[in-house]
């Protein structure tokens, strides 16, 4: 499939991966300080979940915006 738009494509794409490595980091370290002993397997959940959460929640802002509307749960 290609894009009509392939700058504002690769800038959603590029937002999306940004936002999941940084909430991967953010999640892996929040986890990593509440679990103590077993945070090789928190950091592991933490960064998993907190990057799938951060791409989730900017690919669908951003696609709330590309409608016009002014959040992402607009009806």
């Amino acid at each position: 499939m290609a894009a009509d738009d392939k700058i504002k494509t690769a800038g959603r794409e590029i937002t999306v991966t940004g936002a999941g490595m940084g909430g991967g980091i953010a999640g892996g370290a929040l986890a990593g300080l509440a679990c103590g002993p077993g945070a090789p397997v928190c950091v592991t959940v933490g960064a998993f979940v907190g990057g799938a959460l951060a791409a989730f929640g900017v690919s669908r802002l951003w696609s709330a915006s590309e409608l016009g509307h002014g959040h992402a749960y607009s009806e």
